[in-house]
């Protein structure tokens, strides 16, 4: 089979998209999800990812899945109760779903997806850098919980890309939202899409933290005045 191409054991997820350098886990309970990561241990510990549209899906086909997934590194896979198998993976590299077999585990035959290399301006590239550093660091100062450790992380990475995924990685938002960002195929597109979303959260919140102020303000008069009542 040509480089470009590959056949793979495959696992749909539900409910989760992984993205380039992502680091994360889930559970397995499928018997073919079990026997694809089992397979994939056995050879060199590579699975495709690929996530389902409808989640309540049992046995998901090719039309149920979505075209763009990625091929993970298996880091550890622990046996839990009720046949449950946890499954630790590292993103590596996109790519795109060709066919896939419907036998003892899922088999997907996809397309290895290059990053393509832009030869943007440094000029751009710095602007860029600086835009969605600000925008993200707005977005931390939000949710002070996480937000200082990401800000500190973020300012030690000075590629484009890399910064671009790291972000993408540690955005908490649905699975609809990372696969937009997965299905980006430039840099300048991953930057849209990623500044998009961003905004939006930070849009989100701050009308959430109005709301809130404006709710806490009436219930504090009405519990004056049921006070002054009382008195």
């Amino acid at each position: 089979m040509n480089e470009k191409y590959r056949k793979i054991p495959a696992v749909a997820l539900r409910g989760m998209t992984i993205l380039p350098s992502m680091v994360a886990h889930f559970d397995v309970s499928r018997n073919r999800s079990i026997r694809a990561v089992e397979t994939a241990m056995m050879e060199d510990q590579m699975v495709f990812l690929i996530t389902q549209k409808n989640i309540e899906k049992e046995e998901p086909e090719k039309e149920d899945l979505y075209t763009i997934g990625i091929l993970a590194e298996i880091k550890q896979v622990i046996k839990l109760q009720n046949n449950i198998v946890r499954v630790l993976v590292e993103g590596e590299t996109r790519a795109r779903l060709e066919e896939i077999e419907q036998e003892e585990f899922l088999c997907a035959t996809v397309e290895l997806l290059d990053r393509v290399e832009e030869l943007l301006p440094a000029e751009i590239q710095e602007a860029m850098l600086r835009g969605i550093r600000e925008t993200f660091t707005r977005y931390c100062l939000l949710n002070p919980k996480h937000g200082k450790e990401l800000i500190k992380q973020m300012q030690e990475i000075s590629s484009l890309e890399k910064l671009l995924d790291y972000i993408g990685s540690n955005l908490p938002v649905g699975y609809e939202q990372k696969q937009r960002i997965l299905e980006a195929d430039s840099l300048q597109e991953r930057y849209e899409t990623l500044m998009i979303i961003i905004l939006n959260e930070i849009n989100v919140i701050q009308i959430k933290t109005e709301f809130q102020t404006k709710v806490k303000e009436k219930v504090d008069k009405n519990q004056k005045e049921y006070i002054l009542r009382e008195q």
